[in-house]
This record gives structure tokens, sequence and C-alpha cells, in this order.
């Protein structure tokens, strides 16, 4: 499952200032916590382009919105139970979970049910573009199997098309994961929907994409998304942990860890 956090700079940081907080320490302490404990397979950060920096922002299928947004996170983790457990723990309250550069916006919890791109190829895509786009759906009804036809077509003209679907939380449970964290409820998406990543290796073969596409994909859309409460945003796409570099360690260390804090969410209970 993914954990993804979209996120404004604090105002007492300069954009320099952020851009340190984010690539370097904040990288720095999650690529640690992955590492020694083995429980977060994926990390991908995103600084948000500057729109007067790109053409893309025409072409986009939905027209990005809320323009204090600076940056997304997404950390791909065994499970919600694993997670849970790991934003509890002392290693995650002193590194990563004490260091806070940003406010959340809003706060993704979902399962991916596209297939993840080849391990061998993710870094090719290191600092080329990610375009993420959240979809509220028109019909819950309606909304699973147009999405599902929907993606067909997005995946038959983009290889590393991906989509993300909300894990339905109540309120109990969005307390239960990160009530005593930085991320308030209320910034928790939750309900129905999801999001869907566009990931290129270049700002011009994103551009060149939605060029070509952006209004195939805005009139699929159309037939299952509230566009009105539905949102886009480019980043960059910063590849900073990836499946392919964990070795045989951290796939032991990650299981039992993951056993580990399992069972200390579910005593717990």
């Amino acid at each position: 499952m993914q954990l993804t956090i979209i996120s404004k700079k604090l105002d007492s940081l300069t954009t320099d200032e952020f851009i340190h907080e984010l690539r370097v320490v904040h990288a720095s302490k999650t690529r640690t916590m992955a590492r020694t404990l083995g429980i977060i397979t994926r990390y991908i950060q995103g600084l948000r382009l500057p729109p007067a920096n790109t053409t893309l922002l025409r072409y986009l299928p939905i027209q990005a919105t809320d323009p204090s947004v600076d940056s997304m996170a997404q950390l791909t983790w065994p499970s919600l139970t694993v997670l849970q457990g790991a934003l509890s723990t002392d290693a995650y309250l002193k590194s990563a979970g004490s260091h806070v550069f940003a406010l959340p916006v809003k706060v993704y919890v979902t399962e991916k049910i596209s297939p993840d791109p080849e391990p061998a190829n993710e870094r090719d895509f290191h600092n080329g573009v990610r375009v993420v786009v959240g979809l509220s759906p028109l019909s819950q009804q309606t909304f699973p199997q147009a999405w599902s036809e929907h993606a067909a077509f997005c995946h038959s003209i983009c290889p590393q098309y991906q989509r993300h679907r909300l894990i339905p939380l109540d309120a109990k449970k969005v307390h239960a994961v990160f009530g005593h964290t930085q991320f308030t409820p209320k910034t928790v998406v939750v309900g129905s929907g999801g999001y869907e990543d566009f990931v290129f290796r270049s700002l011009a073969d994103a551009e060149a994409f939605f060029e070509d596409y952006g209004a195939d994909i805005r009139a699929s859309y159309a037939r299952f998304v509230d566009q009105e409460r539905s949102f886009s945003y480019v980043f960059d796409n910063g590849v900073q942990y990836c499946p392919a570099e964990r070795g045989v360690r951290e796939v032991i260390v990650g299981v039992f860890v993951g056993l580990v804090l399992t069972v200390e969410v579910v005593l717990n209970l």
C-alpha cells in the first residue's frame, strides 16, 4: 500500500531551505529507515514544477489546482497495519516523524491496482516528471468499472501509468493510524476514488504526451469523474529508494519487523 503526502512548505522557510529539508534531510532520514527496518520498499519525492517553467499545464486533462502546494512524497509499505505500527515507533518519531518542514494538504492511503514498473527500469525515470491526478467519483456505483475501462486505455498509451485506489477508512481508523502524527485527520482523504500517476523521463516527453492525448483523457474522465472536485499537479520525479536497491538483508529484516509491528497493533486494538 502507499502513503502519499501532498504538502506545502512552512512559511518560515525560504524555497531553498525547503528544498534542502526535503531533498537532503528528510530523504536521508527516510532512506535510513527504509534500509534499517526494511518495511519501506519504495520512496518517491516530487517538487512541484513552477507554472512559469512549463507549457504542460495547458494540456492537462484536469486543470491544476491549489497553487500553494509545493511537494509530494509517496512511500510504499507492506500493509496498512505495518504503517500504523511504524508511525508509533521510536525510530519514526525520532527521525522522519520529528522533522517538520511542510504542512500536509492531502494525505492518501491507497493500494496500487496497476502493475509496478520494472525495478531495473525505475531509475531511468529519476529526475523525470510525475503528473498526479486525484479523482473524485461522479457515482460511487459506476466509478470502479469506468475507472478500469479508463485505465486500460491509459495503459495502452502510457506504459508508466499507475493508479491508486483509496483504502476505506472510518474516523476511528484514521485516528488510530495518524492521531499522534503531524498528519491531522482533516487532511486524510477518505471515501472512494483515488489518484493516478503518469510518469515520464523528461518534461518534453510529458508535454508531447498530453498535447497528443490530453483531450482524449479529459473526455474519458467526463464519463465518471467529478472534475470540479478533482485535481492535478505536476512534480519532478525523485526516486529516492526503490525495490531494486533492496537486498536479502532488507527483505528478511522487513518480514520480521513487519510481523512484530502487526502483532503489536493487533494486541493494542
